[in-house]
C-alpha cells in the first residue's frame, strides 16, 4: 500500500505547505551528498568536499600584500603628468581652438549679413540718384509707403508674434457648457 503524492500532500498540510522531497530521489555517487546545504557539483564531484582548510590563511596573506602595495603606490608622487593626462590636455586645447574658430566664423558671418543688406540698400539708392537725381529720395519714400500698404492689405505684420495684450479673446457665452442640474445630486 504505497501512498500517492496527493495523499502525502493532504496529510502534511496541503498545497503550499508541503513540497515533494525531490532530494530523496537524486541519483548521486554518494548518498551523503543528497542533503548538502549548498551542493555544488563539478565533474561529478561535490566541490565542498575539496575545500582547502588553509584557504583562509592564504586569503589573509594576499589581502596584507595588497594593502602593502596600495600604501607604496600612495606614497609615490609622480613628478611628470602621465601620458593620459597630457593627451587629455592636448585634446582640451584642440577642442577649445575649434570652438573659438566656430564662434569667430559665426560672428563674421552675422556681420557680413548685416553689412550686405546695408550695402545693397546704399547701392540701390546711389544708382537711383544717378538716374533721376534729386527725386530719388521721394521715389524711395513712396516705394516704402507702397510696401507698407501692401503688407497691411495682405495682413502681414513686421512683428512675428503678437503680445498678450494684442491677442483677441472671445468673451461670448455661446460656447458655455450646459450642465443638467438633476445630474448634480
Amino acid at each position: 500500500d504505497k501512498k500517492t503524492v496527493l495523499e502525502m500532500q493532504v496529510e502534511n498540510g496541503g498545497a503550499g505547505v508541503w513540497s515533494f522531497p525531490y532530494q530523496e530521489h537524486f541519483l548521486l555517487e554518494d548518498d551523503d551528498w543528497k542533503y548538502d546545504n549548498a551542493p555544488t557539483f563539478m565533474g561529478g564531484h561535490n566541490v565542498a568536499d575539496f575545500y582547502d582548510p588553509d584557504i583562509e590563511e592564504k586569503l589573509n596573506e594576499l589581502e596584507k600584500e595588497e594593502e602593502y602595495l596600495t600604501k607604496l603606490e600612495a606614497a609615490e608622487v609622480p613628478d611628470m603628468p602621465s601620458e593620459m593626462e597630457q593627451m587629455m590636455v592636448e585634446e582640451y586645447e584642440r577642442v577649445k581652438k575649434k570652438i573659438g574658430y566656430i564662434k569667430h566664423t559665426k560672428i563674421t558671418q552675422r556681420e557680413h549679413r548685416v553689412n550686405k543688406k546695408r550695402v545693397a540698400a546704399d547701392v540701390t539708392g546711389l544708382k537711383l540718384r544717378e538716374k533721376v537725381g534729386d527725386k530719388a529720395d521721394e521715389i524711395l519714400e513712396r516705394n516704402k509707403q507702397n510696401r507698407k500698404s501692401l503688407f497691411e492689405i495682405m495682413g502681414v505684420s513686421k512683428k512675428r508674434r503678437k503680445t498678450g495684450e494684442e491677442m483677441e479673446v472671445d468673451q461670448g457665452d455661446d460656447m458655455a457648457m450646459q450642465v443638467d442640474k438633476n445630474d448634480m445630486s
